[in-house]
């Protein structure tokens, strides 16, 4: 339970102190305008080939070839095609954080998320989260705390035997200036236990870091908060 005696006033978290912890065109022949290959016979091919070529237009040949060349073309794309290497494309990027329903949706937008960041499992977020799970709570605490700046938004997310007193949480929020952005880095140690750092960033650019320990008691759609100390 917390120390309800302390009078400690300074910004933001400092009531903690005292808490205990927990196509192609056609060519025609100018010599014989049905545009037969006269000239193409050769003197020694023999008389059943030569008759071949006389029978055969030269826009036959033409499309012959046209038709072979396609066909080549067609045939040497699709080995290029199979042998070549597959082409490694970059998976998207996994973002951290943010949406109502759980606060690894979406980027942080904060500014004071730069640089905030922790061990394998960590989230980083600056919105609120669920009430199913240990960081979706946490975060939807810090949301009313800093953005919210409401007792009422934070009192849902507290057990009643957590020992937050409402008028000492109103001060410290009233402490906070107004236009502050925050961030928070949550680091789950147990199933029902996590690390925080929280980051303030004023209007003035002062930067303010805590580090705390939170429990919570865990329950699908009413995941509570037992107990907020300091840490490190």
């Amino acid at each position: 339970m917390m120390d309800k005696g302390s009078q400690d006033d300074r910004l933001g978290w400092g009531w903690l102190d005292e808490h205990p912890e927990t196509s192609l065109e056609p060519v025609h022949d100018a010599a014989d305008e049905r545009g037969e290959l006269l000239s193409a016979e050769p003197d020694s091919a023999p008389e059943g080939i030569g008759r071949f070529y006389r029978l055969v237009p030269l826009r036959g040949w033409l499309l012959v070839a046209a038709v072979l060349a396609l066909a080549v073309g067609a045939i040497t794309t699709g080995i290029v095609d199979v042998t070549s290497k597959p082409k490694t494309v970059a998976p998207p990027a996994i973002s951290v954080a943010a949406s109502p329903a759980s606060p690894a949706a979406t980027a942080p937008a904060s500014p004071a998320c730069a640089g905030l960041g922790g061990p394998q499992g960590t989230i980083v977020t600056d919105r609120g989260g669920d009430r199913d799970t240990l960081i979706g709570v946490i975060a939807a605490f810090e949301q009313g705390y800093y953005a919210q700046r409401s007792v009422a938004a934070l009192t849902p997310l507290l057990a009643p035997d957590a020992g937050l007193d409402p008028a000492r949480l109103a001060a410290g929020i009233a402490s906070i200036p107004i236009g502050t952005r925050h961030c928070v880095a949550i680091t789950p140690v147990s199933s029902n236990a996590a690390d925080v750092h929280i980051v303030e960033l004023h209007p003035d650019g002062t930067r303010v870091d805590y580090l705390q320990l939170l429990d919570a008691r865990i329950a699908a759609g009413a995941t509570v908060i037992t107990n907020i100390q300091k840490a490190g």
